[in-house]
């Protein structure tokens, strides 16, 4: 059996109890959302788009590695000749330039991530607009994502929550009318004794 055809038979199997009070003619589909994304001219585009951006800036963090390098080795093999001084101020400025290094590939990670991020969520958004209208243009009541396990899209035919909460409302009722048929229990409370305490005795 095709492996994705599988997930999808489970995935909806799974959702099957959900829908135990629901109509059982319902018309259901299932989607990979996620294979839309990467599978479309635009996710293709975006995520080569993504590739570069990646390139780039590790490319830039090795050319200043690189140059990091060639100063800590250009240190060593002067070290004999240079003063003193010469040398603790090469130090400083090359411990300078390791922080500033860290830094920018602290912000390059940052920026990928916050690209991803975007572009995931943007191509989110124009792929559940596509959903939901083959689903209203089709007449769907539910369409399942097998990448996630969660429905996508679902139809009004599908909801339960006002029955639910007709149920819970019953069921409160039925709450409130035993309270009111139940005679409350009786505490004793220990009495407290009206006679003082007696001073304590000095010597």
């Amino acid at each position: 059996m095709n492996k994705k055809l599988a997930i999808a038979m489970l995935s909806v199997a799974g959702a099957g109890h959900m829908l135990a009070d629901a109509p059982h003619d319902l018309n259901i589909r299932t989607v990979n959302i996620l294979d839309m994304m990467r599978e479309s001219e635009e996710g293709k585009k975006v995520s080569n788009e993504l590739d570069q951006l990646r390139k780039s800036l590790m490319n830039d963090l090795e050319v200043a590695q690189k140059d990091f390098m060639k100063e800590t080795e250009e240190l060593k093999t002067k070290a004999g000749t240079l003063s003193k001084d010469a040398i603790r101020q090469t130090e400083e400025r090359l411990i300078a330039k390791r922080s500033d290094i860290e830094n920018q590939a602290k912000k390059s990670e940052d920026r990928l991530k916050y690209s991803m991020q975007s572009v995931s969520d943007q191509l989110m958004s124009k792929a559940q607009v596509i959903i939901d209208k083959y689903a209203e243009e089709n007449k769907l009541d539910l369409v399942w994502d097998t990448a996630s396990g969660r429905p996508l899209y679902s139809s009004a035919k599908v909801d339960i929550t006002g029955n639910m909460i007709t149920a819970m409302n019953s069921e409160y009722k039925k709450e409130l009318a035993q309270n009111k048929t139940s005679k409350p229990e009786t505490t004793k409370v220990a009495a407290k004794s009206a006679t003082p305490a007696k001073p304590a005795k000095t010597a």
